[in-house]
């Protein structure tokens, strides 16, 4: 009689059996209002998982292991829900002319900061923000303020340093710190910017990335600052532009959303990912954004190429909802 053979695969199985149920168990937590930071993180990556489950799924189908392939269905049909059932209704009509915004973050570490004002040339934007910038940009925004002559420049040796660029004389520009310490290594920008459309108010910010406990507590802190700046808005014409650290899909982006009342121009557009910039767009997660009152309608909505950032940049013209 022989021995029996030693099923050396099944640990294997059993552990990812047990990632599987861990991943459907992680994505229902990541839909809670408030989660610990590593399942808010998670659920960023709805689109990732829901593609890593398939591939899975398909794996052990063909193997015929019917059981796992089931799990692996489950596992990407949960993550695959709010991807699915986001509204895909097209963008609102809108009359008129436009007004051009862009956003880019720059990398402060960028060896290639005449990539950026070639594409910023190229989009011609009336107002462009420009995040990560430090003293090292100064060469640049002088280059560029031969179309961009109005310019407010808040540089930093950090990751949180911003500026914006304009056409036309800005009507009033504030630097603003929405939380607490440390609110001085986070500065916005509140700027009335005069159009052909009429004044637009334009806050830029950037949130802080949520990987840790504090750093969870200061972007919540943003978001709430946010809120509260625009509760009280009036109502003037209104764009919240940055890169904010968070996807259309998680739970802190529905906070923000909800709260401000304003409009997500990827709205009907799809997911138009911006990070990391040299990822294959299904592997990008959407982390640049720009929100409009629901006045403003998005006529058109570009995502840009690769300029030495690890972001790519986003290019929007804005127009009278009709």
């Amino acid at each position: 009689m022989q021995p029996p053979v030693r099923q050396k695969s099944a640990p294997f199985a059993a552990s990812l059996d047990l990632a599987l149920v861990a991943g459907c168990g992680a994505y229902l937590l990541s839909w809670l209002p408030s989660v610990a930071w590593p399942l808010e993180v998670l659920g960023n990556f709805v689109v990732q998982a829901a593609l890593g489950g398939g591939v899975v799924a398909a794996f052990f189908a063909l193997r015929r292991r019917w059981w796992r392939a089931g799990l692996a269905v489950v596992f990407a049909v949960l993550w695959a829900i709010p991807w699915l059932l986001r509204p895909q209704e097209s963008p609102p009509p809108s009359a008129g002319p436009t007004v051009v915004v862009s956003l880019h973050n720059v990398l402060r570490t960028n060896t290639t900061p005449h990539r950026v004002a070639e594409e910023l040339d190229a989009w011609a934007p009336d107002l462009a923000v420009l995040e990560e910038v430090s003293e090292a940009w100064t060469p640049t925004l002088t280059r560029l303020s031969a179309d961009w002559p109005h310019q407010v420049f808040q540089p930093a040796d950090h990751n949180f340093g911003i500026a914006a660029i304009s056409r036309v004389p800005l009507a009033s520009a504030e630097v603003r710190h929405f939380v607490g310490p440390p609110a001085e290594t986070l500065p916005a920008l509140d700027l009335t910017v005069p159009t052909h459309l009429g004044p637009f108010r334009v806050v830029a910010v950037h949130f802080v990335p949520p990987v840790g406990r504090t750093a969870a507590r200061v972007r919540d802190a943003q978001i709430d600052a946010l809120v509260d700046l625009f509760r009280d808005r009036t109502a003037e014409r209104t764009i919240l532009v940055g890169d904010l650290n968070t996807t259309l899909f998680a739970a802190t982006y529905r906070r923000l959303l909800d709260g401000t009342g304003l409009v997500d121009v990827r709205q009907g557009r799809g997911l138009l990912p911006t990070w990391p910039a040299g990822m294959p767009e299904l592997l990008r997660l959407s982390l640049d954004h720009m929100l409009l009152s629901p006045d403003l309608v998005a006529r058109d909505v570009q995502v840009g190429g690769l300029t030495g950032s690890d972001h790519r940049g986003i290019r929007v013209e804005v127009a009278a909802r009709r």
